[in-house]
């Protein structure tokens, strides 16, 4: 057997251990975003082990939130307790993460974000082998909602935003305390690519390139705290 092809057949088990540990990694967190209050309780989060085989140390933690540049935009503090921040989850078992305000260091009259992490570390078995273990980082916003604002008001900030154009750029404001997480823009017949800002701060602005041919309607819809696809919305440039 040449050199090239042992290599080869090396690099295809390699790959092959890969896809396979990979398909296993799949611990579900429950929700597509969490939104933590002032509560004594915390907010609850539950996560899953879907798979019929494979066990997974789970650690949480929680980080700055960063724009598409990988600038922090929001609050550098981390003011919060995750307990437990590590567990072993078992095959087709879930377990709850509870995170809690410790009440300091963010504002009081609007919310603030960070991002929620829950990292899986697959267990080997003892005779594994020399097998690389990949670890699946997945991460949600999480958004800090004070007291003194409501959740029904958070529902109903996406109908206020401000919209108006700004020579070859659509710029949109956000007049509320909440964050604005953006699911679609359209200007007319052309599609808004909102990728680099999808998220509109509190009190802030985005703006982005307008499209081909783009029209004065503009149509919009958001993701509310469930997950959920909100109801268009639309007004006339």
């Amino acid at each position: 057997m040449s050199y090239v092809s042992s290599w080869f057949g090396r690099a295809l088990t390699i790959i092959a251990l890969c896809a396979s540990i990979s398909a296993q990694a799949s611990v579900i967190i429950g929700g597509t975003r969490v939104v933590v209050t002032d509560s004594p309780n915390g907010t609850s989060l539950t996560l899953s082990n879907p798979e019929n085989s494979g066990v997974f140390l789970v650690q949480s933690y929680i980080t700055p939130y960063t724009d598409a540049s990988n600038k922090t935009t929001g609050d550098t503090a981390i003011p919060f307790i995750v307990t437990p921040p590590l567990f072993r989850i078992e095959p087709g078992q879930q377990n709850a993460v509870r995170i809690m305000y410790t009440g300091k260091d963010l504002p009081q009259d609007k919310e603030s974000v960070f991002y929620y992490h829950a990292k899986a570390i697959p267990q080997l078995k003892k005779d594994s082998g020399n097998i690389l273990a990949l670890t699946i980082d997945s991460a949600l916003k999480l958004f800090y909602r004070p007291q003194a604002l409501t959740g029904r008001a958070a529902t109903e900030a996406y109908k206020k935003v401000i919209f108006r154009r700004q020579g070859e750029s659509l710029v949109a404001s956000n007049p509320t305390p909440y964050h604005i997480s953006l699911y679609e823009i359209m200007a007319g017949e052309g599609k808004i690519d909102i990728k680099t800002q999808p998220l509109l701060m509190p009190h802030g602005t985005a703006s982005w390139p307008l499209p081909p041919k783009a029209g004065n309607n503009i149509k919009w819809k958001t993701i509310g705290d469930l997950g959920e696809i909100t109801n268009e919305e639309q007004v006339q440039l």
